[in-house]
């Protein structure tokens, strides 16, 4: 709860930064919040997770379209499925310049985290990088939601994005896939490594053989000879 509170406190900081609200007015606003936030994450997340388990690509375009819910929520005020309604709105024709733009932060942070993980000596930054990394990560999410509104408000209700850019926003996702296969393949053979070294410890010929091994080849008292 204290994380969605302090979440929430960051969205609404970004939106009133001209209000040179306190810490505690923040918090105070967003803790009246945090349950109506908490319901609107919820049911963004089920919507979501229904459509990955619809081969993927349903639950990439339902992310992108309800990815605002919780802004729409926190600064207009439209509770649970009301909220999400408006996230489509908002989103409706400007998916691919939308999902474009998250992709580039994923490769940009995500990529970079990733690479301090397993580059020696570098690897303690990842956590203290994503501390500095969550407000601009709202800030980014914010500015996305505030452009979209003004947009819509002016009467936009199309992106101008030609084949070519879709096309190359499409290898992005698909260099996202290829990573994800990759990452888990290492897993499965990681635990498949795993077990098979637990059958062989738990296999009782095993101990035989290793209590046994080079019989010939001892002393009278058991000690190995020297060959």
């Amino acid at each position: 709860i204290f994380s969605f509170v302090v979440n929430f406190a960051l969205i609404l900081h970004t939106h009133q930064i001209d209000q040179n609200l306190s810490i505690k007015e923040l918090l105070k606003q967003s803790y009246k919040k945090v349950w109506g936030g908490i319901w609107v994450n919820t049911l963004t997340g089920f919507i979501i997770l229904a459509g990955y388990f619809l081969f993927i690509v349903p639950g990439i375009i339902w992310s992108i379209k309800y990815s605002l819910a919780l802004y729409v929520y926190l600064i207009e005020n439209k509770k649970g499925m009301v909220a999400l309604k408006r996230s489509a709105e908002l989103t409706k024709g400007y998916k691919w310049a939308i999902l474009k733009r998250y992709l580039i932060w994923f490769y940009l942070v995500a990529g970079g985290i990733m690479a301090m993980m397993f580059i020696p000596g570098l690897n303690f930054l990842a956590n203290f990088i994503t501390i500095i990394l969550t407000p601009l990560a709202v800030i980014y999410s914010y500015n996305i939601y505030r452009n979209l509104k003004n947009l819509k408000e002016q009467g936009q209700n199309l992106d101008n994005y030609k084949f070519k850019d879709k096309f190359l926003t499409f290898l992005m996702v698909g260099g996202i896939l290829i990573f994800m296969i990759i990452i888990g393949g290492f897993i499965a053979l990681g635990a498949y490594l795993g077990q098979t070294e637990k059958n062989y410890q738990n296999n009782p010929k095993t101990h035989y053989y290793e209590d046994n091994w080079n019989y010939n080849d001892r002393n009278a008292d058991g000690s190995l000879q020297d060959n």
